[in-house]
Parts: C-alpha cells; structure tokens; sequence
C-alpha cells in the first residue's frame, strides 16, 4: 500500500488539486475506500474524527461510490445528514476514475446521531426514491431497513393487483403512508422470517420445532394484519391485504446481505396465484432497487430462460407496464416451459422495469447489474436454485460478460452456466443464427404440408423484424441460402418497411444484414417497379395490410403486437384477404391465443405457435450450459467450431422431429396448429415430471439411463464426454435430463393420442419402458443392418419377437 510505485500509480488517477490539497492522512483513508471498490459495484463509506478539531465535535463522512451521477450521490447523503440531525460544514467532491469520493463535515447533536450513517449512506446509490424518503424519515438503522422494505412490498403491491386506475405506484404509496404502522408491522414480519436466509437447514427435532413455531407466530402475526385491513375501504384493503399476506409468506430474502445493491424477495408463488395451482411457477423472484423492479418467475428448480430490460419512455406508460409486469414475466415464462419441453431445464423469463427517467446507457446497466445481484444473493445463500441466464431485450454482449465475470467473482460454481449467448466461450445466437436455423426448419415442414417443396419450388415471405436482428437478420441468410426461389416480399421493423410484390433485392438485404442496418436503409435503386421504401411508422405498421405471401414470419414485436381488438385491420386487406396464409412465429407472444383462433377460424391461417417453432435458441443455450459444466473455457474455444455445428445439426433435428409429429397430428385430426402445439408441449412436460419423480428416487437408474440416452439426444461433440463427466453435473440435472429426453421420445414417437389415454399413475412406467424398448429395437436394427448376427440365436429371436404383431 505505501510503496511508493503504488502511491505514484494511484495518484496518476486523482484530480491534481484533490492530491495536493488534501492532507496525507485523509489520502490515505480515501485512497483505501476507493481500491476497496476498484473494478466491483459496492459503494464504501466511513466516518472519521476531524483532525487537528477543525470543528469541534465535527467528523468526517466519506463515501466512495462508482457513481454515474455526481451531484444525485451528494445531494442524497446531504439529505440523508440532515434528516439525522446532522448540521453540514463542508463539503468536498472529486472524482478519482469511475469513483465518486464525496467529503461532508458534520456536527451532530449528540454522538449518537452518527449510528449507522456510513451503512445507511453507501446503500444510498442502490436505493429508490421512494425508499430513500423512507430511510430518511427513519430514525434507526433498524427503522431505515423497514422503510426499504415497504417500499419494496408497494411496488409488488402495484403489479399483483394489475389495475394501474386503483393501484397506480401514486395511490399505492398514499394507502400506505395513511396505514404507517400497519406498513411498518409488515415490514418487521418480513424481516423476521428471512432473517435467516441462507443458514444452514434445521438438522434437530429441537431446531425444527423452533423454525415451525417461528413460522406459526410469522402466520399468527400475518392474520392479524389481514384482519386489520378488513375495515378498509376497497382499494386500500386490497393494497393492505396483499402487503400482508406476501410480508407473511416470503420465503427469503437478501435484507441481510452485505454490499447488497438491489432488495431481491423470494416469494411464494401460492400468495401470488392462490386459486391457480395448475398455472403456478415453481419459484418466483421480485427485485426492487434504484430506478427498477424486476421479476424472476421459473416453472421448474431446474430452469433458464432469458432477462429483458422494458424501458418506458413516459411515466404514463411506466405505470401502464407495471401494472402487468408480473403477468408479462409470468407469460413468457411459461411460454418458455412449453419451448424447454426438449431440455433439461425448465422454463423461466426475467423482466427488468426501468423507471422512465432511467434514459441512459449507463443507468440501464446500473439496473440490470443490480437485478441480477439481487438473483445471485439468493443463489449463493441457498434461498434459491441453481439459476440460469440467457440474453433477451436490450441486454449487450458487455452485460453478459459481465454476468458471467460476477458470478465468477462472487463464487458461483461453473460461473460459465450462469449466462448463456457469450461471445467467447459461448454460443451467440445472432452470430451463428440458432433460433432462426429452427425457424426455417419450421417453415420450410410447414410449405412442404402444403406441398410446396422450398428447396425447388417458388414461394413469397414477408417478415416483421429486420435485417438487423437476430431473428430476422438470419433467416434472411438461411432462406437466401437453402431455398432457391424464395422471395421475400416485405419486411417491416422499427426503422420502417421495405416492400415488393417481384422480390426485394436479394443482395440489398443481405448488405444490411451484413451491415447491421435497419430496412429503412434499403437502397431504393435496388427496388423493382412496383416497389417501395418507406421510414414512417404508419406505412410500417399497416404493411400487412398490402403485401400478400405464402408465408409470414414475425421476427420482432412486443408480446400481442396480433390480437383480438386489431387482427382484422392488421392483418387482411381491404378486399378481406389475409396477408399470409400460413404464419410461423419467429418472434415470442406475437399474437395471442384469441387472434390465432380467429384467424384460423374466419380465414384457414395455419400458424406453427412460437414455442414450437422458436426454440433452437433455448435448445442451443441448453447445450452452451451443459458444455460450461464439462469444459474449460479454453478447451471450448479450441473446440469452438466443430461444437457450433454439431449444436445447429442436433437442434434442427429437435425442430424437425417436432414439426413432424404437429403436421401428422394437424392431418389426422380436427382442429388449428396451435392447439397440437399446445398438446404436444403440454404432455411432454407432463410425461418428463412424472419421469423426473420416478427418478429422483432412484438415482443410480438416473445415471444408467442417461448414460444410455444421452449420446442420441446431445450434439457429437459433447455426447462422449456428458457420459464420461456425468459426476461434473449439478444435482438434479442428470434426473432432468432424462426425463425430458425420455418424455420427448415417447411423445414424438407413438403420437398424442397414444400418450393422452395412458393413465396418470402409469406415465413414467409406460415411458422408461419405450426408453428400454426403442434401444433394444436400435441394436437389433444395427445388427440386422451391419449383418453381424453370426450364430447368435439370441439376437434372432429378438428381432422376431420385435416383428411379431404386438395385437394386444
């Protein structure tokens, strides 16, 4: 620390006034708070004495704060001084790199004042306005905790009740300041029962009946609340019930946690959906910190799904997206259950909700950084399962670095399965193209059913989501390069529309793919005669109105952008003909389940749902997780290419096997596309629970079956060595690995009425059996085709039993 090499280095950092005119002590006291943050996000504050009495019973209050914003950080700790009593003599602010170092020189009016000011004061940068006015309303540390906490129970509040009229994030704060001390009891009854997060489980009957009669005075004191909001009026004894009953049940938290930067809630997911057992997550995650709340909802302990950052660019429309922030998260998550039917990992979403004043880059970062803490304090405390990340909206290639280097940091085991989609040691979706490869198997099933051959025959394809995405951007790559005749006649994304009943230049779309360029940059001498380009968002919005193709493919939109109140105006054209008649869903939640009903029902639209037809991305990512768990980085890297390409070749497999299943199924029976996507989803979900049950009883079954299925349900690259590192898997991984491969083989295989009329009870028997039998039928196959049956009586007379009629 004093060398004088690194005195000299650090130096080389700070403003030239701050080094001369500040004396060596204070320096050095600075310069240890300021290296204490180096590259990390905690803010560090302390309190020392005056030197040489200054002022007379003054101290010092130093905070160092990787800051964005200078002037919020100092008047914030000033505010947070004056509300302790603390009359502020001076004040100094430098900027030593990315840290803020700001100096207040306070007398306070007895000693005691100073309690818990340097806590209080580096949480300052994490902390929402709201719960900031609490903290400084606050007398006591203790007091200041319970102010962050009703903060945080009234923005839940404003998003499970989903009514922004009655529970607007305004109206929410005014019932809760009118019931204070009803806010501040359900504060404490939070803060009681997650006080323990991440201690170890109780191991004695004497430790467990005191965590039972803790948790039996948590519902005593929970009930008397609720009593105490019945005489509410409406609105406010919802708001009051609902702060309640989720301060009652939350099952962790990280209150606790040194250095936190956000409030991450575990809560019971029978609190938020106490009348739907069917449709309840497994676990949800509610994180509130500064500028941002955001929601964590899985379907499975094992699971991943992607973590998007929804930015409102108004307060009026920051409220509107609250108030269905849960149902949004909640949405897209179970969509991703039905698309991880395939895969280990069940499904999950994370939906961050930015304040609309957090416009920035920078403050942005801030969120998602904060939000994914939030996550990783559970996780490593042992409140919450092993979680895994993947890339959604607005989230950069920087932040999924980063996410993978702080869970490396904060001693996460294998921090390379935290995130998937990284650019080094991972598989980037846009850059390879993953999603779309299933896609375009989708469509291309889908064209064939209508007897259209897209490796010969001539089709049209309009697209929403442009060259510049990832969706879109690929597909045109993958169309253009498999399907010879293909003509793309529109695509529209949020830079505008680009349209041509002759085709749009192939070329010209691929340079903007290339370029990374939206598809109001198509070059207009590039268009045929009838075409047209155009940058508004009227012409955008309505290009479904005008154009007509084989196919559409929907690449972007926010979840709904098709629904029920505009598919007629969207989507026909004046003379009522439908822009496409078959529909494949590149994009998540584009049209709800009403609109594609109706498009069937009035039109014969045929549409291959999103969860089938988008899901090469989560296959892909699955496979990132797996590989994470089995290599180093750098053994991936070296191996990089050859694992690519057998990850496309295994995920375009899946599709295919898929689509095969939901187009024989479609021609068999009555019925829209939707419908058997929805069917197959379900029960190979149902099939893979029941089997996943069965196995975790029995896990040296679990491990004898995987070593059997594994090499015919992974990539060739990672087959071998899945098998051979099994021991190297997270628990419960091997067990739901092969329930969902198990559950997709029997339901692909013998079709959805077959697996519909099997009993409950008899699932998983019914679906290790057909595990066992579909091997013994493959070796027979191999030797009967290898022709090494030799005298083996044994293996003839297998292949006859398997050729006999099975009548029964």
């Amino acid at each position: 620390f004093w060398a004088e090499a690194a005195v000299r280095a650090y130096a080389k950092t700070c403003p030239g006034a701050y080094v001369s005119g500040t004396r060596p002590e204070r320096f050095a006291r600075q310069r240890a708070l300021v290296e204490a943050i180096g590259e990390g996000e905690e803010a560090r504050a302390r309190v020392d004495a005056s030197l040489d009495d200054e002022i007379e019973g003054g101290k010092w209050l130093t905070v160092a704060t990787p800051s964005e914003n200078p002037a919020g950080q100092v008047r914030a700790t000033a505010e947070l001084l004056n509300a302790r009593g603390l009359d502020i003599r001076r004040v100094h602010v430098d900027v030593v790199g990315r840290t803020v170092v700001a100096r207040f020189l306070a007398v306070p009016p007895t000693e005691n004042h100073w309690r818990g000011v340097d806590v209080l004061a580096a949480r300052l940068s994490w902390l929402s306005d709201d719960a900031r006015n609490r903290v400084f309303a606050a007398q006591t540390p203790a007091d200041a905790l319970k102010g962050e906490v009703v903060a945080a129970l009234g923005a839940l509040a404003t998003r499970a009740l989903g009514d922004a009229r009655l529970y607007s994030p305004a109206r929410v704060g005014e019932i809760l300041a009118a019931n204070a001390s009803f806010a501040d009891a359900a504060a404490g009854l939070l803060l009681r029962r997650t006080a323990s997060a991440g201690a170890t489980k109780p191991s004695s009957h004497l430790d467990r009946a005191l965590a039972e009669a803790e948790n039996l005075k948590a519902a005593a004191e929970a009930k008397a609340l609720l009593d105490a909001a019945h005489d509410e009026e409406d609105a406010a004894r919802n708001v009051l019930r609902c702060v309640a009953a989720h301060a009652g049940t939350c099952l962790a938290s990280n209150a606790y946690v040194d250095g936190r930067r956000s409030l991450a809630l575990a809560l019971d997911p029978a609190a938020l959906y106490p009348h739907d057992e069917a449709a309840r997550p497994a676990g949800v995650i509610f994180v509130h910190g500064r500028g941002f709340d955001g929601f964590h909802v899985r379907y499975r302990d094992v699971a991943r799904g992607g973590v998007r950052l929804v930015t409102p660019r108004s307060r009026e429309a920051h409220a509107l997206e609250a108030t269905r922030h849960l149902d949004e998260c909640a949405g897209l998550a179970a969509a991703q259950q039905r698309k991880n039917k395939d895969i280990p990992e069940g499904g999950s979403k994370g939906v961050i909700l930015a304040e609309d004043a957090f416009d920035s880059d920078e403050r942005r970062t801030v969120a998602f950084r904060s939000f994914v803490d939030g996550l990783l304090d559970l996780v490593l405390a042992g409140t919450a399962p092993r979680l895994y990340l993947g890339p959604d909206e607005q989230v950069t290639p920087d932040q999924i670095e980063w996410c993978v280097a702080r869970a490396e940091k904060r001693g996460l085991p294998t921090p390379g399965a935290f995130m998937s989609s990284k650019p080094g040691n991972g598989i980037n979706h846009k850059e390879f193209g993953v999603t779309s490869e299933g896609v375009a198997v989708y469509v291309a099933a889908a064209l064939r059913d209508l007897s259209i051959d897209p490796s010969k025959d001539a089709f049209s394809v309009a697209i929403t989501g442009g060259p510049d995405g990832d969706v879109g951007g690929n597909l045109l790559k993958i169309l253009f390069r498999d399907c010879e005749r293909a003509s793309v006649v529109g695509v529209a994304d949020g830079t505008g529309v680009a349209e041509d009943p002759d085709g749009l230049d192939r070329d010209e779309l691929l340079r903007l793919v290339e370029a990374s360029e939206g598809i109001a940059s198509f070059s207009k001498s590039k268009l045929g005669a009838n075409g047209v380009v155009a940058d508004d968002s009227a012409s955008r919005d309505s290009m479904l109105k005008r154009v007509k193709a084989d196919v559409f493919v929907p690449c972007g939109g926010r979840p709904g952008t098709l629904n029920l109140a505009n598919y007629e105006t969207a989507f026909f054209s004046e003379d009522s003909t439908p822009a496409a008649t078959l529909v494949v869903e590149g994009a998540n939640l584009y049209a709800t389940p009403d609109a594609r009903a109706a498009l069937h029902r009035e039109a014969g639209v045929r549409i291959v749902q999103d969860f089938s037809a988008n899901k090469g991305g989560v296959i892909c990512s699955s496979f990132e997780i797996l590989a994470a768990h089995l290599m180093s980085s750098s053994d991936f890297e070296m191996n990089k290419s050859a694992i690519v390409a057998d990850v496309v070749t295994s995920l375009r497999s899946l599709a295919a096997r898929e689509a095969a299943l939901l187009f024989r199924e479609h021609a068999r029976g009555r019925g829209a596309l939707p419908e058997f996507s929805e069917r197959a989803s379900e029960l190979v979900n149902k099939v893979g629970d029941a089997v996943a049950a069965a196995l975790a009883k029995d896990p040296a079954r679990a491990a004898a079956l995987y070593e059997d299925l594994a090499p015919d349900h992974l990539p060739a690259s990672l087959a071998s060595l899945a098998v051979a590192q099994r021991d190297r898997l997270p628990e419960g991984y091997v067990v739901a690995s092969c329930a969902a491969y198990a559950a997709s083989d029997l339901v692909y295989g013998e079709g959805l009425g077959f697996v519909e009329s099997v009993g409950d009870e008899r699932l998983a028997d019914v679906a290790l059996d057909y595990a066992r039998a579909t091997r013994e039928v493959e070796a027979a196959r191999r030797a009967l085709l290898d022709g090494d049956l030799g005298d083996d009586d044994a293996v003839r007379r297998s292949i006859a039993d398997l050729l006999r009629p099975q009548l029964a």
